[in-house]
């Protein structure tokens, strides 16, 4: 997957600040908070001179603007909102993204995030209304019906691409061990069933954990 480093906000300044530059090696530990602990950390910073240059923050921000006009790119996500905002803070700091920003996702030494992506066309999914209802006041004539979705074939298309999801999954060649590790562990169980008897197969799905698809983490479906 594609990735987007989050890059955090640094401490606001008045007008006319500079925006300070350091190498990770030099300055360590910025990557891994936000907030008001990551200013506290580049503030620190600065005092002890570990910065490798200072620009006029505004002529950085111009110089991004301006990328973005002409190339749509960088892409551009807020550390401090993403780790507020995120369920998965719990774990640790998040520090990146996939490459189009739509999902953040923790990763760690362990384990490297993986972004698996499908996407449905919902208005394909807008049933007309018949000439009846359209030649009326769009709420359905004598013969006719006004414009309605069709839930149930969005539930049997959604089925069949968190379906396919788990196949991309289990067939895909990793290239790191640590997004090996990740890919297949953030899916989550089926909800218990229902019916009180129990399931007269022990183990129908051979992989419970994949049965189910999830917005939480790493398999996404985009509606669009």
């Amino acid at each position: 997957m594609g990735r987007l480093t989050l890059a955090p906000r640094p401490p606001l300044r008045p007008q006319g600040g500079k925006w300070s530059f350091f190498c990770p090696n030099e300055a360590p530990g910025l990557c891994d908070c936000y907030g008001e602990e990551f200013e506290r950390l580049y503030e620190r910073y600065e005092r002890e001179g570990r910065a490798r240059e200072s620009v006029d923050a505004q002529k950085v921000w111009f110089a991004i603007l301006e990328s973005q006009m002409e190339t749509g790119t960088p892409y551009m996500m807020y550390k401090d909102a993403c780790n507020r905002k995120s369920n998965q803070r719990h774990l640790g700091t998040i520090r990146g993204s996939n490459l189009c920003t739509e999902i953040v996702e923790y990763t760690s030494a362990d384990e490297v995030a993986v972004c698996n992506l499908a996407s449905i066309a919902l208005p394909r999914f807008v049933l007309p209304a018949t000439p009846a209802a359209a030649a009326g006041s769009g709420e359905g004539g004598e013969g006719g019906a006004p414009a309605r979705y069709d839930l149930e074939a969005l539930h049997e298309v959604a089925r069949v691409v968190a379906k396919s999801l788990d196949r991309v999954i289990d067939g895909s060649e990793y290239p790191l061990a640590e997004a090996r590790n990740s890919n297949p562990s953030p899916s989550p169980s089926p909800s218990p069933s229902p019916n009180p008897n129990p399931n007269p197969n022990p183990n129908p799905n051979p992989n419970p954990r994949r049965a189910t698809p999830t917005f939480a983490t790493g398999r996404w479906a985009s509606a669009c």
